[in-house]
């Protein structure tokens, strides 16, 4: 699928049913996509053997109604155009992971934010993996993470037991930016 040549609605129809689908705010796919140009771009001239310094920046120029674009290296209040020829292709493949990365990243920030509000409640789950440290539970939409401290000494959970958990809190590494929702059955407000 070549981004730059997408007719007018194909390009935005794409766009808007990712948007509903996933309830994301259109301009976050635009601006994943975006990115997703940029750094296929940098790929793209580094595999060339061309080096592009850290502090150069570039930005793109994207049509959202047509998806076509342009990629411009911004120097001070200059732009120059340094879109590849043929670029389409190439951009279309590297970007499209970039996006999909980028709209995981919004649709868990989204559900990361209604279980914030959820926060002292009691939700449903399901456990789904089990480690040394930690429980994975699904719960909704999402996973959370159960950690072994939350749990009740010698009660035996295995795979696929369902139980009422407590949502204690959301925990935001700080080295990867990741967002978990934390889940209790031992604290006193359960």
């Amino acid at each position: 699928m070549d981004i730059k040549r997408l007719p007018k609605t194909e390009f935005a129809a794409a766009v808007a049913q990712i948007a509903g689908e996933r309830n994301i705010n259109p301009q976050e796919i635009i601006d994943a996509i975006e990115e997703g140009l940029i750094s296929a771009y940098k790929r793209d001239q580094k595999e060339h053997g061309i080096l592009i310094d850290e502090e150069e920046q570039f930005v793109v120029d994207l049509a959202p109604e047509s998806g076509s674009f342009a990629i411009f290296e911004v120097d001070g209040d200059n732009r120059k155009n340094v879109t590849p020829p043929g670029f389409g292709r190439i951009a279309a493949m590297t970007a499209k992971q970039v996006i999909d990365q980028k709209i995981h990243e919004v649709e868990r920030d989204t559900i990361v934010a209604e279980y914030r509000q959820k926060i002292g409640t009691l939700i449903p789950g399901v456990i789904l993996r089990i480690d040394p440290y930690k429980m994975t539970v699904g719960i909704g939409k999402t996973e959370g993470v159960f950690p072994k401290d939350e749990q009740i000494k010698n009660e035996m959970l295995g795979i696929g037991a369902k139980k009422l958990f407590l949502i204690k809190s959301i925990d935001e590494d700080a080295n990867t930016g990741r967002k978990d929702i934390v889940l209790s059955r031992r604290d006193p407000e359960f």
